[in-house]
């Protein structure tokens, strides 16, 4: 039974993220068709691909749930299991259409935008607590005491 409410909530948080991969595909695609090629719909494997990527990215969110490694490591560990899942998404979804030199060229890509975000992510964390923080009254501890 546990392992049934695992999956399926980890299946609704990859249709989420399905959804909204699936719609940056889809545009991608539009976008740079030629004339002709507008409407058509994806290929079965695509399809396949990016909802295997979304799951892994909705299996890999769970590594920050575990409180007994250091935060550091938790973003060490969830930045290669999504590292491995978009090797996965190209690799799958290219075929031989990807030389090695243009997939490495993606991973240094999502690299350097996971780092991105990932500042983004603990710069507003930090200024987030330092103001709740700041925000609370001081209590002395020996204020009930008298000497």
């Amino acid at each position: 039974m546990k392992f049934f409410k695992w999956l399926l909530t980890h299946l609704r948080d990859a249709c989420i993220y399905f959804t909204v991969f699936q719609f940056a595909v889809t545009a991608v695609f539009q976008l740079t068709a030629e004339n002709g090629g507008k409407g058509q719909f994806l290929l079965f494997t695509v399809e396949l691909a990016v909802f295997a990527f979304s799951f892994l990215l909705a299996v890999a969110a769970d590594i920050f749930k575990i409180k007994k490694i250091s935060l550091l490591l938790r973003i060490l560990l969830h930045f290669l299991s999504c590292l491995v899942a978009v090797f996965l998404l190209f690799s799958i979804v290219s075929g031989d259409m990807f030389k090695v030199n243009s997939l490495l060229f993606i991973m240094f890509g999502f690299a350097v935008l996971y780092i991105v975000c990932a500042a983004v992510a603990g710069l507003i964390i930090h200024f987030k607590s330092k103001k709740i923080s700041d925000e609370s009254e001081y209590e002395s501890q020996f204020s009930g005491k008298k000497q």
